[in-house]
């Protein structure tokens, strides 16, 4: 895994669509929307549960732009619990991020609603007996 950087937080929808959009050679690649504990992977950073975003490579490893962190898919679930929500090609996100007018994320309410229930659920102790059961 490459060493994680402290730098460039809070403009994760953009540094991950706008280096997807400068990389060549970006077949198979994904850019992927979801949950994960953002500084997750600071070394001495404190993770913040939050909506993320974060590229998948082809040949399985994550690179996260705002961590400037490559890993493999398992090291980097492990390090910052990433629960993907949804996952576009270029070609698809470039048509989205047009049509809506901003980096994302580009999931209705309901679903984001729902998967960030289940994020908090899964990683916060007393979640569900707090706001009463479990994901609808």
């Amino acid at each position: 895994m490459t060493k994680p950087s402290k730098r460039r937080r809070g403009d994760c929808y953009g540094r991950a669509l706008r280096r997807l959009f400068k990389m060549k050679n970006v077949r198979g690649w994904r850019l992927v929307h979801g949950f994960a504990l953002v500084g997750g992977m600071a070394r001495d950073g404190l993770a913040i549960p939050g909506e993320h975003a974060w590229l998948q490579l082809p040949d399985g490893r994550v690179w996260d732009p705002t961590e400037n962190a490559l890993a493999t898919a398992e090291e980097y679930a492990a390090a910052c619990h990433a629960m993907p929500v949804r996952e576009y090609t270029k070609l698809q996100a470039a048509r989205l991020a047009s049509r809506h007018g901003h980096y994302g994320p580009w999931y209705d309410d309901k679903t984001g609603s729902q998967a960030e229930r289940r994020f908090w659920q899964q990683h916060v102790p007393g979640f569900a007996e707090v706001v009463g059961g479990a994901a609808e």
